[in-house]
């Protein structure tokens, strides 16, 4: 479902401390959660989970691996060679795999150029990770420590073969399910009810900018009375858009300019220092420029500089600091609820209600059987488990067509598609008990590690629930997500899949 997580943000061109260049603290050897940046070139930081256990033991740095996809593993490669050139991070821990993986051994066998060049080919065939890639090429001394239980690993593949195999039969009669749906709403919904599917379907395969698609639910949430709070992720959001669409970078350099000159004459010479490496480090991209920012604010402050002085540097200050507390997650959770809300609204009948109920079965089938479900579509499925079941709405769906148009011919076999929707479910509670597996693996390594801090490279399905495990055990989580190419990456990724399963076999010898 496209778009999640992808909030616009407001781009400066860089301003910093014009002053003599001091000596730069070159890592944060122990980090907190709020220290973790990524380079908008390489990704983001898509969402932060806090312990509630203060003070937090561990930090856990979660990055969502998209298989595969080359550049998303270069961007991969780059994120964890930031982590542990800035934070010394060493211990990098990994799915698919149990105790040390490493390939620093193979350091050893070749000059730096010729490892580069090798590793660059098995990474762009896909028959290597990121982390894999830059343990061959880099001098950092890293530990690749694998956090699978194998056992259930295996008997995921074999079921994750079996959906594979199951979903190409039926694709097709899933489509036409789709599709006749998709005919229905454009004859059974009224205008205004039409009018919010379209535009929310139009936002999902990103035809339509989140902006765009924030903007049209904001406004329909006004006609309807539908109130939308500052305090919510969503209200904050808007606040967000507003402190951007007034922001002049000119006026904020200006400001920032003659602030600075004043801390010159007033800042004590070790606070200015500091200041000034934090700004030089700002320049380099080790650090987010809310970070910078905060500490500038607090500078002016400790000076006795009245921050209304300097309103656009103050708005760009608050811009920052709202964003910080701003997560792609949360605002994604309220668009869909409040799009339930508005849909609500909107129904005029039952047969509209009626025919949304398939449109959303049909959609969490669709996304089940390709193995694109989120942790709130298995709760969705959780809270309704007969709406999946196409035996159980085929009738609806045969008597609305025939009312709506001549009598719909479906040659599909529900029982075999329900056959299949039951597998993939069992798909998705055995990666429950994997992710369960991880993390406690994953802790239980830091510790033997003595690691206040560690990687965490998963599947983006299984972020989500492995970030919420970790942190009800007491770490603060940074879920990371690289960009991702556009290649298509599904087919290549069963047959690495494969390839490396065969493989494993052969080596340990097993059946």
């Amino acid at each position: 479902m496209g778009n999640r997580g992808h909030l616009r943000v407001f781009v400066f061109t860089a301003i910093f401390l014009a002053a003599p260049k001091v000596a730069l603290s070159q890592t944060i050897r122990d980090p907190q959660v709020s220290d973790v940046f990524v380079p908008a070139e390489l990704g983001h930081v898509s969402q932060v989970v806090e312990t509630p256990i203060r003070p937090p033991a561990k930090l856990v740095v979660l990055i969502q691996d998209a298989h595969v996809n080359y550049e998303a593993q270069r961007h991969l490669a780059g994120i964890v060679d930031r982590l542990a050139e800035d934070h010394g991070i060493r211990l990098i821990l990994v799915e698919g795999g149990e105790g040390d993986v490493s390939l620093s051994s193979l350091r050893r066998l070749a000059p730096a150029a010729i490892r580069k060049e090798e590793a660059e080919a098995y990474l762009r065939q896909g028959l290597i990770s990121g982390e894999e890639y830059l343990d061959l090429v880099s001098d950092h001394p890293l530990l690749l420590w694998g956090v699978d239980d194998l056992a259930l690993y295996d008997q995921h593949y074999q079921m994750y073969m079996e959906l594979e195999q199951a979903r190409g039969s039926i694709s097709g009669e899933v489509g036409e399910l789709a599709a006749a749906i998709e005919r229905l709403q454009g004859v059974v919904l009224n205008q205004s009810l039409r009018t919010l599917e379209q535009r929310r379907a139009a936002f999902q395969t990103e035809a339509l900018g989140l902006g765009a698609y924030v903007a049209f639910l904001v406004e329909e949430a006004g006609r309807l009375g539908v109130p939308i709070p500052e305090s919510t992720p969503l209200g904050k959001f808007q606040m967000l858009q507003a402190l951007e669409q007034g922001m002049e970078r000119e006026r904020v350099a200006q400001d920032q300019r003659a602030a600075v000159a004043l801390l010159r004459e007033q800042l004590e010479r070790t606070e200015l220092d500091a200041l000034t490496a934090l700004g030089q480090a700002y320049q380099a991209g080790r650090v987010a420029p809310q970070t910078f920012y905060h500490r500038l604010a607090a500078a002016m402050d400790l000076a006795g500089l009245a921050r209304a002085d300097f309103p656009h540097l103050e708005r760009y200050i608050r811009y920052l600091a709202l964003k910080a507390q701003v997560q792609a997650g949360q605002v994604w959770s309220e668009l869909q609820a409040l799009h339930a809300q508005l849909r609500e609204r909107r129904i005029r009948s039952a047969e509209e209600r009626d025919l949304l109920s398939l449109a959303d079965a049909a959609a969490l089938l669709t996304d089940l059987l390709a193995a694109r479900w989120t942790p709130e579509d298995h709760q969705a499925y959780r809270r309704n488990p007969d709406a999946l079941r196409v035996e159980r709405w085929l009738a609806v769906l045969q008597a609305q067509t025939a009312q709506q148009g001549p009598p719909w011919a479906w040659s599909g076999d529900a029982a075999r598609i329900d056959a299949a929707a039951a597998l993939a479910v069992r798909f998705y509670e055995a990666a429950a008990a994997r992710d369960e597996a991880m993390a406690r693996r994953a802790l239980a390594k830091m510790d033997a590690e003595g690691a206040a801090a560690a990687v965490l490279i998963v599947g983006g399905f299984h972020a989500g629930q492995l970030s919420r495990l970790l942190a009800e055990q007491g770490a603060d989580v940074a879920v990371v997500t690289p960009l991702v190419g556009r290649e298509e990456t599904d087919a290549r990724y069963a047959e690495v899949l494969k390839a490396k399963y065969r493989s494993r076999l052969t080596t340990t010898g097993s059946d």
